[in-house]
């Protein structure tokens, strides 16, 4: 794995995209001073996730982009990518090139990339730190911090130890574990104060709950009881309603098979209503028998005339015809205005005598209302005298007050009225209260003492309303009569009229023919015309027979009639009287069936009241089998002994057990919760622990590796010396996760160990022929000299994938320049290594130099040059120089 390219665009002074590519081994970037080639190391190292503006050479995020020039304005972001080559699949991540960006804005906003993909700065730093690479120390080494790793604290350099040993991965997971682990145990605080909140709650609503428990025993006990008490009560009333039902269809049936026959005797009468009285139908008859002799005398002349005419000379030319036509048609339109004007006035009769009819149809009609009244009365007024049931003030009260309620509950509900569709409903409550104030006010008629000049009185007016009911009757047939034989006659009227307007229309045609026929047609319809008169004569002469003969049996048929009639209405009134009687029992069976459905409605408001509406369906259950026998009494009386226990036990709110259930419900989830921290702790301290035995077997393997290697490049660079690593430990205190002993404060101490840990590292070097305590004595060269033995000594342990030098071979003098570069050689086998330098025995080593400088508008470019090419180059065309 090795870094193949960096793209860099608007970081500091490169402000168009600058593209540096490396290869495996030494690059070295040149360049003169302020031409901005230390800027790629810091590049490198802001991709890399440094948050340090001071490492950057900075003071704040905006300072990193492009500030722009006399030539060159400034831009609006920076971005730093790097191409790192994982064909080795040495990065734990799945891409055979991994290209690692970071992007900041002016307005101090930035974004991280991993191949294009958004990603957080913890995940690149993981990446990182699993790679092996030391970005916060030795990845990218500047000048000044070559002098600082033998200048640095021992708790500074043991950050320095941490990248080199590899162990910062594990710590930056030790890290977060502790972080979690101090967020659980916050979080278990907080669930403890929360449970110990919870808890009295929990335990006041625990004891409620358990007296509604005993509370939904005793109602679970007093429901079954009134279920019981009322089903009985509802299934009583039930069955005498349905036997009070069953005789009200018996005696309905008996009613109706009664009034079946009086309608078919009141038909009879109707019909015989229908037909004239035996005056008037004589006098019709002979009307019409006289009609119609006239119609044959008239058919007798006009068939004379014609004989007379058929034998007259004029009918050789015709004109006699013609002139008969015509006296004949003008005797037939004087006809058919008499025939009007007779029907017309027959209409204005008829139209009376139907208005006569309708008028004394309704006086009768209130006359039979008036005779079914009193028949009604009469037979209250009975059974008044024959059982007197006295009414009792109390049930006066209790059903006076109750009616109160309703009329005020039905007052409410108007009130509360406004849509349109609820007028019905209000409608349906007023009718309910007025059929039970008719059946309060018939049980206060009914208990009134009756006399009985009562009944003689009724019985008067009884006989009146018959002898104006029978002459009603009389006065509506003979209405009826003249008006039928009035319609007859208009019947008649019309028909003739008919005949008269067909002759009339033939005549009128006769004549136009006549007009312009010859002899022969003209004898021919004087023949024709003859043959009808003599047909109609004909049939005049059988209606005259016909009606002679009924003239003739007119008395005798009137006189069966006039004695049926008389028989029918016996009849009626005798019918009329077992109709009056059935009405009576009919009405009897009314009011009681009244009476049980006030018990049953009075019943199902009790209940409504007393029970809730889940048991409504079952008690008000129709069954067709009797109840079984209850003691009524006694039910009631362990009803009532019942409520008398729920009273003692008291009352509790219904959202109790809501709470309750809530309260247990948080309860039992903060427990849990607590557990699941509890357990969450423990698993955290053993990883936390398994970490700090890896950190520590890990750390302290490279360590004496790393001590090692020091002492190797320090003798080489001084050429002698001695130089060496030692850990700096100190103990701390630690209290042991012991919870049966948590609590006791006098064992507090002996649960109290220590343990030693490593605060930083010391370094002993002493140049050779030279005698030092500490390592500030040494000279600037000296630290410097140190200081890359250190950093060898590191990469030679636990080598970086690539490593940005910034002119740390500045201090070395040629001499140690070679040595450096040497070392640097050797190292770059295990290493990438760009060196940003002025030292050109370093450059010497280098395989790729490239060249920063910066013209007049202060933006850096960047030129390349690969030392194989240019040796080659160099070969063949010689030195120009």
């Amino acid at each position: 794995m090795y870094l193949k390219k960096i793209e860099i665009q608007g970081f500091k002074s490169f402000a168009r995209k600058s593209t540096l590519e490396f290869n495996p081994g030494i690059t070295c970037v040149v360049g003169p001073n302020g031409s901005g080639k230390s800027n790629v190391a810091d590049a490198v190292r802001w991709v890399m996730g440094e948050q340090s503006m001071k490492a950057l050479r900075s003071k704040k995020s905006e300072d990193i982009i492009f500030a722009g020039s006399d030539k060159k304005t400034q831009l609006g972001s920076a971005e730093v990518s790097l191409y790192i080559d994982n064909q080795d699949g040495a990065m734990p991540i799945d891409y055979s090139e991994v290209v690692i960006t970071r992007r900041v804005y002016r307005n101090g906003e930035g974004v991280y990339f991993i191949n294009k993909n958004s990603v957080r700065l913890q995940d690149i730093q993981m990446l990182l730190a699993r790679s092996n690479f030391g970005q916060r120390t030795y990845s990218v080494i500047a000048q000044g911090m070559i002098d600082s790793f033998i200048m640095a604290s021992p708790k500074e350099r043991k950050e320095l130890f941490d990248e080199a040993a590899g162990v910062r991965q594990y710590q930056m997971k030790r890290d977060q574990s502790v972080l979690k682990l101090e967020r659980t145990k916050e979080n278990l605080g907080q669930v403890e104060v929360l449970l110990q909140e919870i808890a009295p709650r929990l335990r006041s609503l625990t004891r409620q709950v358990k007296r509604w428990e005993r509370r939904e025993e005793v109602e679970k006990k007093l429901r079954e009881k009134q279920t019981h008490y009322y089903s009985y009560i509802y299934q009583d009333i039930y069955q005498k309603h349905q036997d009070s039902f069953q005789e009200f269809k018996k005696f309905e049936e008996k009613r109706n098979m009664i009034q079946k026959e009086i309608d078919n005797l009141q038909k009879n009468l109707e019909d015989m209503e229908k037909e004239s009285s035996r005056g008037e139908i004589f006098s019709q008859l002979q009307k019409k028998h006289q009609e119609f002799l006239d119609i044959k005398n008239s058919l007798l002349q006009e068939k004379v005339v014609l004989e007379g005419r058929m034998q007259a000379d004029q009918v050789a030319n015709g004109q006699s015809d013609l002139t008969y036509i015509n006296n004949k048609k003008k005797s037939l339109e004087h006809k058919l205005q008499e025939i009007n004007k007779s029907t017309e006035n027959l209409k204005n009769e008829i139209n009376n005598k139907e208005k006569e009819l309708s008028d004394k149809t309704e006086k009768q009609k209130d006359i039979l209302d008036e005779y079914e009244k009193i028949e009604n009365q009469l037979e209250i007024t009975r059974q008044k005298l024959e059982t007197k049931e006295p009414l009792e003030f109390e049930e006066i009260k209790k059903e006076v007050g109750q009616l109160y309620t309703l009329q005020d509950e039905f007052i409410e509900k108007i009130s509360q009225v406004k849509e349109v569709n609820e007028i019905k409903l209000i409608k349906k409550e007023a009718n309910k209260i007025k059929d039970r104030l008719a059946v309060f006010l018939d049980k206060v008629k009914s208990s009134a003492s009756t006399s009985p000049k009562e009944i003689f009185s009724l019985q008067k007016n009884l006989k009146e309303i018959i002898e104006k009911r029978d002459y009603s009757v009389n006065t509506i047939n003979e209405v009826k009569t003249d008006l039928s034989l009035k319609t007859e006659r208009l019947e008649y009227f019309l028909e003739n009229k008919n005949n008269i307007e067909q002759e009339l229309e033939q005549i009128k045609r006769q004549i136009e023919r006549a007009s312009t026929g010859s002899k022969q047609e003209v004898e021919s319809k004087l023949k024709k015309q003859k043959e009808e008169l003599e047909n109609k004569i004909e049939k005049t002469e059988k209606e005259l027979e016909e009606t002679q003969n009924r003239i003739e049996s007119f008395n005798e048929e009137e006189q069966v009639k006039k004695e049926s009639l008389f028989s029918i209405q016996k009849q009626f009134r005798q019918t009329q009287d077992k109709l009056n009687l059935i009405n009576n029992k009919i009405n009897n069976i009314k009011v009681k069936l009244a009476k049980l459905e006030t018990k049953k409605e009075d019943l199902e408001h009790e209940v409504k009241e007393e029970m809730p509406e889940k048991f409504w369906s079952e008690i008000f259950k129709e069954k067709e089998e009797r109840p079984e026998p209850l003691n009524k009494e006694e039910v009631s009386n362990e009803i009532l002994k019942l409520k008398h226990k729920i009273d003692l036990i008291g009352g509790i709110d219904e959202n109790t057990r809501k709470e309750y259930e809530e309260t247990k419900e948080r309860h039992d989830f903060l427990s849990e919760q607590s557990e699941d921290l509890n357990k969450s702790i423990r698993d955290l301290e053993k990883v936390i622990e398994n970490l700090d035995k890896t950190i520590e077997t890990k750390f302290n393997k490279s360590f004496k590796k790393i001590d090692k290697q020091f002492s190797k490049y320090f003798k080489m660079l001084f050429n002698g010396g001695q130089a060496r690593l030692k850990l700096v430990r100190e103990e701390e205190k630690t209290e042991k996760n012991d919870e049966e002993n948590e609590e006791e404060k006098e064992e507090a101490e002996e649960n109290k160990t220590t343990k030693k840990f490593i605060a930083g590292v010391e370094i002993k070097a002493t140049p050779p022929g030279k005698k030092l305590k500490n390592i500030n004595m040494l000279s600037g060269g000296e630290r410097a000299l140190s200081s890359i033995a250190l950093v060898c000594a590191i990469l030679a342990n636990n080598p970086s994938p690539f490593v940005v030098l910034d002119e740390v071979d500045a201090a070395l003098d040629e001499a140690n320049s070679l040595k450096f570069s040497s070392i640097l050689e050797e190292l770059s086998q295990k290493s990438q290594f760009i060196v940003i330098t002025h030292n050109r025995t370093t450059m010497e080593k280098a395989q790729i130099l490239y060249g920063v400088t910066m013209g007049e508008d202060s933006i850096s470019k960047v030129i390349s040059v690969k030392m194989d090419e240019a040796e080659e180059v160099i070969k063949q065309h010689g030195n120009r120089q």
